[in-house]
């Protein structure tokens, strides 16, 4: 009996925070949403705007936004921080690849974004795994560029052995402007 007590009071304390956490969701939304009203197109959904780095970090120079996120617990100063990473098309974490340069948010992911930059908000296995992707995408960046320089590496001193070669061909013959002067 004891057991089965205990199971109800963590599901009902699962039920809880599941619940609070929904409603700091939607708190969230309905709060954003006079800062993300001027980028919506004239009858363009909520949820179908796409987010830029410019558009986010307009939103963030509000002075309400600033107000907004404190009341959510989010580190805000670490969202300014992270703004680059956020928006990299390199991070491998939610949102749509442009170009190959940078990301473009929805309203929904960016949401998620900033409700994950809580304080409360506590790592997962799931934030490991994705971190884990990040920085093997960047090591592969990493092998291509190194491997791109040692062909440009071997490429010159492959024309520096040639050009050697060719001097020691012609010991006899001096380059232009290497004559030796005498001595004043």
């Amino acid at each position: 009996l004891n057991m089965l007590i205990g199971v109800l009071c963590q599901v009902v304390s699962d039920i809880g925070v599941s619940e609070r956490e929904g409603i700091l969701a939607d708190s969230l939304e309905e709060d954003l949403w006079p800062m993300v009203q001027p980028l919506l197109l004239p009858g363009q959904d909520l949820h179908a705007l796409k987010i830029t780095k410019g558009d986010f970090l307009t939103i963030l120079e509000q002075p309400l936004t600033a107000q907004v996120l404190k009341a959510a617990d989010v580190d805000v100063y670490a969202i300014v921080d992270l703004v680059d990473t956020i928006f990299s098309a390199d991070s491998m974490q939610c949102g749509t690849v442009t170009n190959g340069k940078e990301k473009k948010l929805t309203f929904g992911e960016m949401k998620k974004v900033l409700l994950d930059m809580r304080s409360t908000a506590g790592c997962s296995f799931k934030d490991l795994v994705g971190l884990r992707r990040s920085f093997d995408f960047m090591i592969c960046g990493f092998e291509d560029e190194l491997e791109e320089r040692c062909h440009g590496v071997q490429a010159s001193l492959s024309s520096l052995q040639t050009a050697v070669l060719k001097l020691a061909a012609s010991p006899d013959e001096h380059p232009s402007g290497s004559e030796s002067q005498e001595p004043r």
